[in-house]
């Protein structure tokens, strides 16, 4: 039985050193291999047969096993002197699963009466903002539409009764209380709101100095933005029927809250 073991290994070891030599991870497994002859893979040149009793036994028996008839698990480990370890031991020698760290319960939950009704509130918050909403726009009083020409044309009205009656604070009231507030009469330029009201109280409105009536026509207003207008006119200063001076000017107005101040007073004089 010896020598039939030999032979065979021996045959064996010859066929697979004359296969063709790959990486053998795709490699069959050979049927002879299968049935109970192992040969060491590197190729040391000892067939690992049964030489001696004491380490034969369990090779024996499967060299005994017929040809293509797979050794069952359990045959084999106890032909290894191993049985199955303990199912807890398995469990733990084997490498745990990255996908455990994930938790697997469901998201979607069906919603009970009490999610329903927090899943409804933002829709109905939604609703009762948009009706607040639409209730004030509706209600609400439409803000008040400029009319620049109407306006410019009213500050004009109260500087002309404010130098009627020689109120010059009221008259210079609307003019920019501003440093760069510039007036230009007979080819001077004057700078400042403080200067302007001096040029006018030294002149116009000394005192024991009797004044002429002043009245606007040719009113003429161009909107240049929301709060910026470019106005021309021309004064006349009356003394009963009789016009003493005439003339164009031009205005430019800024508007300071709801109110038209002119920050640019051109005035220049017709000839005589």
């Amino acid at each position: 039985m010896e020598e039939r073991s030999d032979a065979r290994a021996s045959r064996l070891l010859g066929e697979w050193l004359d296969r063709p030599r790959y990486d053998g991870a795709d490699d069959p497994i050979d049927a002879g291999y299968a049935a109970g002859a192992h040969v060491l893979p590197d190729g040391g040149g000892a067939e690992h047969g049964c030489s001696e009793a004491e380490t034969c036994g369990p090779q024996e028996e499967e060299s005994r096993t017929p040809q293509g008839e797979e050794v069952p698990q359990t045959a084999r480990t106890a032909a290894e002197g191993q049985g199955p370890p303990p199912q807890g031991e398995a469990e733990a020698s084997a490498p745990a699963s990255p996908l455990r760290q994930f938790d697997h319960t469901s998201r979607e939950r069906p919603p009970s009466g009490n999610n329903r009704f927090v899943g409804a509130l933002p829709r109905r918050v939604c609703w009762a903002v948009a009706a607040l909403w639409w209730t004030t726009a509706c209600t609400a009083p439409p803000a008040p539409r400029s009319d620049p020409p109407r306006e410019i044309a009213a500050v004009l009205d109260h500087s002309a009764a404010a130098w009627n009656r020689g109120d010059l604070a009221a008259f210079m009231s609307d003019y920019a209380r501003d440093s760069l507030t510039s007036f230009v009469a007979g080819g001077h330029v004057q700078y400042g709101w403080q200067q302007l009201y001096d040029h006018y109280q030294a002149g116009y409105f000394a005192p024991g100095r009797s004044r002429d009536s002043l009245s606007y026509d040719e009113l003429r207003v161009r909107t240049l933005t929301t709060d910026l207008a470019l106005c021309t006119a021309r004064f006349a200063l009356h003394r009963g029927e009789q016009v003493v001076a005439s003339g164009p000017f031009t205005l430019i107005f800024v508007k300071h809250g709801d109110r038209w101040l002119i920050i640019h007073d051109h005035t220049s004089a017709d000839p005589k």
